[in-house]
C-alpha cells in the first residue's frame, strides 16, 4: 500500500515522529496473537493491526487487517507508541483521524487539510 504508507509517514510526522525511516504499510488477510501456556493450552485474539516483519523489508513495518474502521484505532496506538506521545489533546486526535483515511487519498486531503485551517 505504497500511497497509504506515504500518508502513515506524514501522520508520524505531525505527531513529532523525526525518525527518518518511517513503516510501510502492508495488508494482511487476518492477524491474529496467539498465547499458549506453560501447561501447553492456547488461546489465540484476532487483532486489525500491529508492528510486523515484511521479508525484503528492513524494519518493522505497520501490519493492516481488515477495513480503515477495522484497523484504525488499533494503528492508533501504534503511532501515539512510536512517537511517544501519551497525551491527546484536540490536534493529536485530529492527527490520529487522519488513520482512518490511509486508503482513501480524497478524505485524507479533506481531514489533513483541516488541520493546517485550524
Amino acid at each position: 500500500l505504497d500511497e497509504a504508507s506515504t500518508r502513515f509517514a506524514l501522520v508520524l510526522k505531525l505527531l513529532g515522529d523525526a525518525s527518518e525511516n518511517a513503516p510501510g504499510v502492508y495488508r494482511r488477510g487476518g492477524l491474529k496473537r496467539e498465547l499458549t501456556a506453560p501447561n501447553g493450552r492456547s488461546a489465540s485474539s484476532q487483532l486489525h493491526a500491529l508492528w510486523g516483519r515484511v521479508r525484503g523489508v528492513d524494519g518493522a513495518q505497520l501490519l493492516v487487517a481488515g477495513d480503515a474502521d477495522d484497523y484504525a484505532p488499533a494503528a492508533e496506538e501504534l503511532a501515539l507508541g512510536r512517537a511517544n506521545v501519551t497525551f491527546a489533546d484536540a490536534r493529536v486526535r485530529d492527527i490520529l483521524r487522519l488513520l482512518g483515511a490511509l486508503e482513501d487519498e480524497r478524505r485524507f486531503v479533506k481531514l489533513s487539510g483541516r488541520l493546517t485551517t485550524s
